[in-house]
């Protein structure tokens, strides 16, 4: 495990940490390439009943580090480009999958990819001074690691809508009334992924992104983000509307 991304363990209780506090642990270099590795390891080990992803100093994560981005397109690097692209999905690919609960431990800012990631989690546990914002079409860009098809599942399209075109950072206590934390308050991150711990693992986790009242063959219809024609169409009302957004601001 590198230095930017930490595996602790806490009894059954496995913790992430992303580790590049003097930037806002802004993902760079190799660091979704071996988070996607500390995620499958934490899969693969049956004494982990649990799993927390945090970050370290005063941030969750701040997203791609756009300096360093910036350096990939500037020297026209796209192999590098789209492999931290592919890596990026396949993190949502993994939690989404993984037969055991997955708590985000909101610790300060969750950005654009940062903010997603977070959403990918089952629980999300915030401290006060969390926020949370889909800051992607202040760059002219749409919402990746999900965004689009985590979003609107958790507070409706409109509201979805709203977050990503004014790119507005949600504090933790706006946050956890729209419904993108569970709690917010500064909860003792061990003890909260303890408290859930004992979950019992298998079976699809994906109920969690539907609505009340979606079970049996139409959960199942949902199974994944690509055979769902409403994500498909939600996700192309957001990518037009946050090219929309950056037209306009730019003309």
């Amino acid at each position: 495990m590198s230095t930017h991304i930490l595996f602790t363990r806490h009894e059954r209780v496995g913790v992430i940490t992303l580790n590049r506090p003097e930037r806002l642990n802004a993902f760079a270099g190799t660091m979704r390439i071996e988070l996607v590795d500390a995620l499958r390891a934490a899969a693969d080990d049956t004494g982990i009943g649990a799993l927390v992803i945090t970050g370290a100093g005063r941030a969750f994560c701040a997203g791609a580090d756009v300096a360093w981005m910036y350096d990939l397109v500037t020297r026209e690097d796209w192999d590098t480009l789209n492999s931290q692209i592919q890596a990026g999905a396949e993190v949502i690919q993994i939690i989404d999958a993984l037969e055991k609960p997955v708590l985000a431990a909101v610790n300060g800012v969750a950005a654009g990819g940062g903010a997603n990631l977070a959403l990918a989690c089952d629980i999300r546990i915030a401290a006060k001074s969390a926020s949370i914002g889909q800051s992607f079409t202040r760059l002219g860009l749409q919402p990746d690691w999900g965004g689009t098809y985590l979003l609107p599942r958790l507070i409706g399209t409109g509201r979805a809508l709203e977050l990503v075109l004014t790119a507005d950072m949600v504090s933790a206590s706006d946050a956890q009334q729209l419904g993108l934390f569970n709690r917010d308050g500064g909860a003792d991150r061990r003890e909260t992924a303890a408290g859930y711990r004992t979950r019992p693992a298998g079976g699809s986790r994906r109920e969690r992104h539907e609505p009340p009242g979606r079970t049996g063959a139409r959960a199942a219809e949902s199974a994944s983000p690509a055979q769902d024609s409403r994500s498909a169409r939600c996700d192309a009302r957001l990518s037009r509307a946050a090219k929309a957004v950056f037209t306009v601001g730019t003309s």
